[in-house]
């Protein structure tokens, strides 16, 4: 019997900035196709930009920039949430230009939630604004995310 062999990767997807009022959309290149089974380890948020914008005193959370990393499944434009960060105006004010966000860890629950990828699948990232625009925390500056993916199996 042949011992598991267990790989971890770290991918980093660059992004420029956003303005409060830019389309929801994808952020930066696709990951994979992947070539193994995996999970998400962690998801990482780094700027690298000026300040967040509009960020003030306000730290209000019905206004807030959503990063989310999903399954592209083998066509890369599956819909399956990985992991995913929510940018108010209290959280951006601790994530200064240049250090590391927050650590997310997966959604834990359903199977389709559950952190996962196929050995063919292609990962992406997307920005969407939640709340309204021009508001405290709804600008996003230029950075990159970084996810750590590990083998399963």
């Amino acid at each position: 019997m042949v011992p598991n062999v267990w790989q971890t990767q770290q991918h980093k997807v660059t992004f420029a900035s956003v303005a409060s009022n830019g389309a929801n959309a994808a952020l930066g290149e696709r990951i994979g196709p992947m070539n193994f089974d995996g999970r998400i380890r962690d998801f990482r948020v780094v700027f690298t930009g000026a300040g967040q914008g509009t960020v003030g005193t306000a730290t209000s959370t019905a206004t807030y920039r959503r990063l989310t990393l999903l399954n592209g499944g083998t066509s890369g434009t599956g819909t399956t949430i990985l992991a995913s960060v929510n940018l108010n105006g209290a959280s951006i004010a601790s994530l200064s230009s240049g250090k590391a966000g927050s650590v997310v860890y997966p959604a834990t629950g359903t199977a389709a939630s559950s952190g996962t990828f196929g050995s063919t699948d292609m990962l992406w990232c997307s920005q969407l604004t939640v709340g309204g625009t021009n508001d405290d925390a709804t600008v996003l500056a230029a950075g990159y995310v970084l996810v750590t993916v590990e083998s399963i199996g």
